[in-house]
């Protein structure tokens, strides 16, 4: 007996225009520990995030569809921001954080390329992105600052204000990465041309409303005459209205075992005002195949280390395992990461002050005990004796503090629609 098809209770308002409706709920309970103290939280994993989507395409001749999209993305609790200080409900613009992604509208020739306006992906978006390991949605070439929001504690060293002796002050919010965003959700109001796709690589160049330009080159398939393997890779480029650059390449190859290796690297091209010039590089390893009849496993492992360009860095290491559930379009997921690392610290003109300067931007805790206490240096030099400081630094001064390393531990389901 043949099955009886679906009913189609959501229909098209056009009968030549094909509408899909799409989205995905993507829900984690994160376990995070910073050396000091244990967060538990409820998060929307926005290393793919909840979202919506309407997608409608006409077929003007056979070589030309007309197409439009529109997707929205839901971030409450959004994993990326979210912390003890932080609930993440909202961005720093003190707007509730739901984004708009797309709306978009397209022409797509067979053999002439496609051309898209409005808001949208620009060229080379989420070009240091790109990997085969299967769980980049639970840990990848994100990083340590692009993955979760907790923040990091430290206890250093630092220079009283009477440059006579050495104390132990411990802060909270230090810093845990320095990966750039420059290619992270690159989406603007823009012009975009992509080329057809030649044997599996495409071009494509952009130009958005804030006078920022980029071009963006991707390839999948298997090299001709190569078997067993399959390569991704992806490279972008982009100029902003202040001359700033950056540029971004990620990629891998798969062999048909299920056997995976990736790397990636994004930096910004120039330095700011400040003199920090963020970047990042990763590597990870995975492979994915089939030890249950649910549906598909993958299983990653992955390093990432990023700086700031001065003294700051950060290293991340993590694993992570997804499994498909296909009779319910669903994943399953799981994973932990250790990052640890340093921040650039910069000398204030109270830190080298004689005088008793209590602490504005934090409370802090020095020998033990609780209390605003007065502004302290990390950037000094010990006397020979090691008993006393030298010299307390000059004020802009930079040099480098180690950080508390932080463990994160993510389980969560994501369903399809």
């Amino acid at each position: 007996m043949m099955a009886k098809p679906a009913d189609k209770n959501i229909q098209s308002g056009n009968s030549r225009v094909k509408v899909t409706i799409f989205g995905q709920v993507n829900r984690a309970i994160r376990f995070a520990n910073t050396g000091d103290s244990t967060e538990i939280t409820s998060v929307d994993n926005d290393g793919s995030s909840s979202q919506f989507g309407v997608r409608a395409v006409g077929r003007a001749n056979p070589n030309l569809t007309i197409g439009s999209l529109v997707q929205l993305e839901w971030r409450n609790n959004h994993r990326s921001a979210t912390n003890e200080g932080n609930s993440g409900d909202k961005t720093s613009e003190g707007k509730e954080d739901m984004r708009v992604r797309h709306v978009d509208l397209w022409l797509d020739h067979k053999n002439l390329g496609k051309l898209s306006m409005g808001q949208g992906s620009m060229a080379g978006d989420a070009s240091g992105l790109f990997e085969l390991t299967g769980v980049s949605h639970v840990y990848g070439f994100a990083g340590a600052n692009g993955t979760d929001g907790t923040k990091a504690d430290a206890s250093v060293r630092v220079a009283n204000v009477a440059g006579t002796a050495v104390e132990t002050v411990s802060a909270t919010g230090k810093a845990r990465g320095y990966r750039p965003f420059n290619f992270f959700g690159f989406r603007q109001n823009r012009i975009r041309y992509d080329t057809p796709s030649l044997m599996g690589a495409r071009l494509s160049a952009s130009y958005g409303h804030a006078k920022t330009w980029s071009v963006g080159l991707t390839y999948a398939g298997a090299p001709p005459g190569v078997k067993n393997f399959s390569a991704l890779f992806a490279a972008g480029y982009r100029k902003n209205d202040n001359d700033t650059t950056a540029i971004a390449v990620s990629g891998g190859i798969k062999h048909s075992s299920g056997f995976n290796v990736s790397g990636s690297y994004d930096a910004d091209g120039e330095a700011d005002s400040k003199g920090v010039k963020e970047s990042q590089w990763g590597v990870s390893a995975g492979w994915t195949g089939k030890v249950n009849d649910a549906g598909a496993t993958s299983i990653g492992i992955g390093f990432n280390r990023s700086g700031d360009g001065i003294h700051g860095t950060a290293n991340q290491y993590w694993v992570a395992i997804n499994q498909n559930v296909d009779s319910a379009a669903a994943d399953v997921y799981a994973g932990i990461s250790f990052d640890s690392g340093s921040v650039t610290h910069t000398t204030t003109a109270a830190e080298v002050a004689t005088a008793y300067v209590p602490a504005a931007a934090e409370t802090q805790t020095t020998d033990a005990t609780p209390g605003a206490r007065a502004a302290v240096s990390p950037c000094y030099t010990p006397d020979a004796a090691g008993t006393g400081v030298e010299n307390k630094g000059t004020v802009g001064g930079q040099c480098e503090v180690e950080r508390d390393g932080v463990m994160n531990f993510v389980v969560g389901v994501r369903i399809k629609f």
